[in-house]
């Protein structure tokens, strides 16, 4: 699973890099990034509950929510710094 999220993300990365239209980017992202992100969120949440027994319930949802947070506290000041250079 982990492979094919390789294999989406840097086929929608690379069709989105060369999109001509703002919808063309939004439709690549939104649909071909989203369904690499899945592909990679299954097998990641297998691997929670397979290794924590007690307190399972809130090692799955810090993991969940550390989808959400990675790219906020991450990928967003990065982006923000290689725009601005």
């Amino acid at each position: 699973m982990v492979l094919i999220f390789a294999v989406l993300l840097r086929l929608a990365l690379s069709l989105a890099s060369r999109a001509q239209w703002l919808t063309q980017f939004q439709l690549t992202c939104g649909i071909l990034v989203r369904l690499a992100a899945s592909t990679f969120f299954t097998p990641m949440i297998a691997a929670t509950t397979a290794w924590f027994e007690d307190n399972c319930s809130l090692a799955v949802s810090l993991v969940s929510s550390g989808m959400g947070v990675a790219p906020m506290t991450i990928s967003l000041p990065f982006a923000r710094w290689l725009i601005s250079t």
